[in-house]
């Protein structure tokens, strides 16, 4: 009786240490979390203040229309988008030079999607002229794109578009140019969820005067939405104004 009272006590104290053991990962892991928290919302404090910065520093470049509150200082509103009235009507040509003005790109280089037959992978790569030519591509040898000196790429203009949206191709630009500018940025949503979140974004960005566009997923089990700016900016800068919008809507949503 007396050896299992000691083996109990024994078992008592190992469970014990373990789980001070445990309380005292958890405090540490609480004090880690506690810090971040901190450290996050101190950035979000900094990118807040940096943009009004901005926003003073360009109070001067301001149009018409932005001084009149009728539109965002950095977004692109539907009706600057709309305004060249493109409708079913309108030339091919039209329709493609109107998609050309608002998804402005790299203007030297554009991608192009390809699947494995294999493999079923997919994904996107420079649309080159010379791709797997005998012995001018250097990806038959191993060489990267950017590293060959054949490389000879195709660039998104009226020719290509038109590939694209009769389904020969299915092409995409790359956001950046060489300044590291852009004149857009999306979101991607892609949880189960995703229908709702996009409801608060655009709502959250309606409230701010900015016009967020939806578009579903290739998969439909998510959404992208797209904000176009009125000029090229720093993608730095696009991506702090996005972060602040979400912010935003994270607290519409809480509330």
């Amino acid at each position: 009786m007396k050896e299992i009272v000691v083996m109990k006590n024994s078992c008592y104290k190992k469970l014990y240490g373990k789980a001070l053991l445990e309380i005292s990962r958890l405090e540490r892991q609480g004090k880690d979390l506690k810090t971040k928290l901190r450290e996050l919302e101190s950035e979000n404090k900094y990118l807040k203040n940096k943009l009004e910065e901005w926003k003073n520093k360009n109070a001067n470049t301001l149009s018409e229309a932005e001084v009149s509150g009728n539109s965002s200082q950095y977004f692109l509103e539907a009706e600057v988008i709309d305004k060249g009235y493109i409708n079913r009507n309108s030339t091919t040509k039209e329709k493609i030079n109107l998609y050309l003005s608002i998804f402005k790109v790299r203007e030297d280089i554009c991608a192009v999607r390809w699947e494995s037959s294999k493999s079923g992978k997919t994904g996107y790569s420079p649309y080159c002229k010379n791709e797997w030519r005998q012995g001018v591509c250097g990806k038959i040898k191993g060489v990267k794109c950017k590293d060959c000196k054949y490389q000879d790429f195709f660039v998104l203009d009226e020719n290509t578009m038109r590939l694209h949206f009769l389904g020969k191709k299915v092409l995409g630009g790359y956001p950046l140019n060489k300044s590291n500018l852009c004149k857009f940025i999306v979101i991607d949503l892609d949880k189960d969820n995703w229908a709702d979140e996009a409801r608060i974004i655009i709502g959250t960005a309606k409230k701010y005067k900015v016009s967020g566009y939806l578009e579903r997923s290739r998969s439909g089990n998510g959404c992208h939405i797209w904000f176009f700016f009125d000029t090229w900016i720093k993608a730095a800068l696009a991506r702090k104004l996005v972060f602040i919008l979400l912010d935003k809507a994270m607290e519409e949503a809480i509330t």
